[in-house]
C-alpha cells in the first residue's frame, strides 16, 4: 500500500509487525513488515516492545489519523489491537529494551544482550 492516507479509518487483519531498534531515539520501534510503508508509525503496547528485538507480531491494525478539527495534522500512522507475538520470530539471543532507571517520562530505554530460555 503506498498512500494510506487513502484508507484512513480502515481495519486490515494478520498485518505482521516487527519489533526494531530506531536510530532517532532510544525506544524500540514497532514497523510493519509488509503491506505498509516501513517508516508509517504503529501505535503499540510498551510491554510488548520489551521483547527481543526482531521479535515480530500478527495484529489487526487500523489506519488513522490525528486532526485539528476537520484539517489533517501529522501523518497517518497505525494502531495495533489484537496482537499475538509470532512464537517462531524470536531470537535465540539478541538485543531487550529495558527501561531506564531515573527517567522522568519512563520513555527511556537502555539495551543489554540476553537468552531466550529454552522452551
Amino acid at each position: 500500500m503506498k498512500d494510506p492516507r487513502k484508507n484512513v479509518g480502515k481495519s486490515f487483519s494478520g498485518v505482521t509487525l516487527e519489533l526494531i531498534l530506531d536510530d532517532d531515539v532510544t525506544r524500540p520501534r514497532v514497523c510493519p513488515v509488509d503491506t505498509f510503508p516501513k517508516d508509517l508509525r504503529v501505535e503499540f503496547p510498551r510491554s510488548l516492545r520489551e521483547k527481543l528485538v526482531g521479535t515480530r507480531f500478527s495484529a489487526t491494525v487500523k489506519v488513522c489519523q490525528k486532526h485539528i478539527g476537520v484539517t489533517p495534522k501529522g501523518p497517518p500512522y497505525l494502531r495495533a489491537t489484537e496482537i499475538q507475538v509470532i512464537e517462531s520470530s524470536i531470537p535465540k539471543r539478541g538485543l531487550k529494551a529495558k527501561s531506564k532507571p531515573g527517567t522522568i517520562s519512563g520513555r527511556s530505554y537502555v539495551y543489554e544482550w540476553t537468552k531466550t530460555r529454552k522452551r
